[in-house]
Formats: C-alpha cells, structure tokens, sequence
C-alpha cells in the first residue's frame, strides 16, 4: 500500500534524510568554491611575489642612475596627465 501524505508529513527521517542530503550538496558546493578561492589566491601570490622582485628592480636601476626624487615626481606627473589619473595624490616622498 502506497504511503500517503500524512505518513511523508509525519516522517521525521525522511525530513532528517532531506536535511542531510541538502547538507552534502551544499559542502560539496563549498569544496568547490574553496578550491577556485584557493588556486585564485596561489595565482595573485605569485604576481604579487613578481611584481615586488619587479619594484626592486626598477629602484635599484634607479638610485644607480641617481634619478633624483625631483625629477621622479615631474615624470609621475607627466604619467598621471597622459593617464588623466593621479597617482600618489598626497604623497611627498
């Protein structure tokens, strides 16, 4: 005899199998996402690590050349009016 309503209303394992069945899709859905959050933050450690190597770099270039902080700052100024940006707005270094 097929089960009806009253016997699926009343059916406290079937809610607590419906509840863990609903946990299980959704961790699975989180590992997921962790995965992608996790290989995301790996790839912008790496171009973070690149481009701090890159940074000193173009320092060290540029107190061998004895670039002076001066002509530093008109350079930046040039770049920011090319870009219609401004870059260090406040920065006195």
């Amino acid at each position: 005899m097929p089960a009806g309503f009253w016997d699926h209303f009343f059916d406290n394992d079937r809610r607590q199998r419906d509840d863990l069945h609903d946990l299980e899709v959704s961790s699975i859905s989180l590992a997921g996402d962790i995965h992608q959050l996790r290989a995301h933050v790996l790839t912008l450690q790496r171009q973070l690590h690149d481009t701090t190597i890159l940074i000193s770099v173009l320092m060290r270039m540029l107190d061998e050349a004895k670039v002076d902080r001066d002509e530093l700052q008109e350079i930046r100024k040039l770049i920011d009016a090319y870009e219609g940006k401004t870059h260090g707005k406040g920065d006195d270094r």
